[in-house]
Formats: structure tokens, sequence, C-alpha cells
């Protein structure tokens, strides 16, 4: 049975117990994954969500990212009822797919260059929303930019911009500045404030550093 680190075992069952499409994606067995999904469908995902815990795109994302194939996450995106998940929050890790795959790129630095690749097909494949983050979510109303700049990932939040990331980060109801609430723009002003007199460029006019770390 399945041994990987991605798999959940919060649901109180048996130490090595799993869904038997998460065990094909997990084994890097794509074809078998397919053939369950084209015999099974929905059914499959109904035993991944009730064995696994775990939502069957994080599997996808990490077989994925573990073999730099990104044809484990592409082609389980070709199915309807998989694409439906996309923008769910995971119950127990309180987070999307593509929150994951963001904060995994920043905290990942030049090691986590393939998700790159894997978060433009939860994009423009899956239907990933770039909208701030849904109820359910650890930084629910929270826009992924602002998020991932907060993490300090500058390269990833440039992935973003150019996938079509909203850059003043919205907010899904009407937050009043006063109550804390910062814009993208906003938290590189106050960045930029609290990190201009460390910078030498900055001190010796060669243009203005925000700060971050060019990985992520």
């Amino acid at each position: 049975m399945c041994d990987c680190g991605d798999r959940s075992r919060r649901n109180g069952g048996p130490k090595h117990q799993c869904s038997t499409l998460h065990l094909a994606l997990c084994k890097g067995h794509l074809e078998i994954a397919k053939l369950i999904m084209d015999h099974l469908g929905p059914a499959a995902l109904k035993e991944s969500q009730r064995i696994d815990g775990c939502l069957i795109l994080q599997t996808a994302m990490h077989t994925a990212n573990a073999k730099k194939e990104i044809e484990f996450l592409s082609a389980m995106l070709e199915y309807p009822s998989v694409r439906d998940l996309v923008n769910m929050v995971d119950p127990h890790t309180q987070q999307t797919v593509l929150e994951e795959a963001l904060l995994r790129a920043v905290y990942s630095g030049r090691r986590g260059n393939f998700l790159r690749p894997i978060i433009k097909t939860l994009v423009l494949q899956g239907g990933a929303s770039l909208d701030p983050y849904p109820a359910g979510s650890h930084h629910a109303g929270q826009s992924p930019l602002l998020h991932v700049l907060i993490e300090s990932g500058f390269n990833t939040a440039m992935q973003l911009l150019r996938l079509g990331c909203d850059p003043d980060g919205k907010p899904a109801t009407t937050i009043p500045l006063d109550q804390g609430w910062l814009t993208p723009l906003h938290y590189l002003i106050r960045h930029e404030g609290a990190d201009r007199e460390k910078d030498p460029d900055w001190m010796m006019g060669r243009g203005v550093s925000f700060g971050f770390r060019m990985s992520g």
C-alpha cells in the first residue's frame, strides 16, 4: 500500500489505507489512474475523499512535482469532476490546491522551479481562482498576490500578475483600510520604508530594492 507523506491519515483509518485512485497516482501509474477515472469517475473521487481525507488534486500536484511531469496534473484536470475540486478548501490543511502550490513555490526557492508550470496549469487549465481565498481557507479573504508578497515570494507574485491576478488584491468583501487590510502596493510601500536605510543600493542611488529575496 501507500507510504507517501501526501496521504492524509486524519480519518482514523488504518495506517496504510488509501484509495485506489490515490495509490495509482502516488505510485506514478498515470494510465491506471486515467482508467479508474474513465470507468468510475465521480465514484472514484468519493472513495478518495472518504478514505484519503485530502483532495485527489493534491496528490496529482505532489506527484507531478516529485516526478517533474506535468501530465500527472494536466491529465486529471481533463475530467470535469476533478476540475470541480480546484477551488475547494481542503478541510484538514485549510488550503486550496493553488494556495498550497503557491506556498510551496515561495518556500522552495530555486528548488521549486517546477511549481511554476504547476501553478500555470492549475489556473489556465483547471480554472483555479486568483480572487481572494474563499471561506474555510486559513487565509480567507486575502489576495493570493498579497499572501505571497508577505511571504517574500517576489517571483511567484510576478507569475500571478502575468496570469491575470488583480494587482489591487481586492478582498471578497469591502473591508475599510482602517481595519488593517492592505493592498499589495500598500504592503510594498510599508516594506520598502522599513528596509530602505538598510539597502546599500538605495543609499548609493542605484535604484529601489523592495527587500524581497528573488526566490519563490
